[in-house]
């Protein structure tokens, strides 16, 4: 690949345009990580575009000089990447695993209507109605997840400092070292068991803050046996993430 097709932009948003092997341009953020270890290529779900990691600042020229190397791996992951789902009116998605359309609706209150498939009815201005559907949805994984939890917690004899449910497209959920618990609202498209497990997950790391045999028997102990949860996530978990990530009327 001739790399002097590639140019990089030095400033407080460092990037470089690569031409991929199609001819096609993207442009790749070139980004410090202090806790990084080793220079990285990544895909970034949120943005869908690729970033290069560096440790330290003296290292992004080498970081943009790997990306430019790893040229085909990025192509790759990119194409590989689902369509966006936009929430958008008419659109179809999941709730709890099963279909759903999105519906702009002139009455007021948000509700779901049970049909074939089931309707998402939102009353929205112009230009919001991604935001008020996003804001329903996320009432409705709040809700699961409180209880999911509170479930997990119990059996586990451990207590959460907080839960929030974020807008998060890189990661399902999280546990901090303080105890506070984060999820994606997205789980609230996935079908129950699998929103129960990613709970039962980040519950378990109340008692081990690590993946050991130990944390796995937490989790077996509060969930039971993770196999088809783990199994659909790896399926479908691309797909379940690019749901609304980027606005729409």
């Amino acid at each position: 690949m001739d790399t002097r097709s590639n140019q990089v932009n030095r400033g407080p948003r460092e990037r470089m345009t690569l031409r991929l092997p199609d001819g096609e341009k993207t442009v790749v953020r070139l980004v410090v990580n202090p806790r990084a270890t080793r220079i990285s290529v990544k895909i970034d779900p949120k943005s869908r575009a690729p970033i290069a990691v560096a440790p330290r600042e003296r290292d992004l020229v080498k970081a943009a000089a790997f990306a430019a190397e790893r040229v085909d791996w990025i192509a790759a992951g990119l194409k590989s990447l689902p369509p966006a789902t936009p929430l958008e009116p008419g659109s179809l998605i999941t709730v709890r695993g099963v279909a759903c359309r999105l519906v702009h609706s002139r009455v007021k209150d948000t509700r779901f209507v049970a049909g074939e498939p089931h309707r998402l009815e939102v009353a929205a201005p112009e230009g919001a109605f991604a935001s008020r559907v996003k804001l329903a949805l996320r009432a409705e994984a709040e809700k699961d997840l409180d209880r999911a939890v509170a479930r997990h917690a119990a059996r586990l004899n451990v207590t959460p400092k907080k839960i929030t449910v974020k807008d998060m497209a890189s990661r399902y959920g999280s546990c901090a070292p303080d105890g506070k618990l984060a999820f994606t609202w997205r789980l609230i498209l996935a079908p129950n068991k699998v929103l129960d497990y990613v709970a039962a997950h980040e519950v378990a790391h109340l008692r081990e803050m690590n993946h050991s045999p130990r944390f796995w028997a937490h989790v077996k102990a509060t969930y039971g046996d993770p196999s088809w949860a783990k199994k659909w996530l790896r399926e479908n978990g691309q797909a379940l993430m690019s749901v609304g990530l980027f606005p729409a009327g």
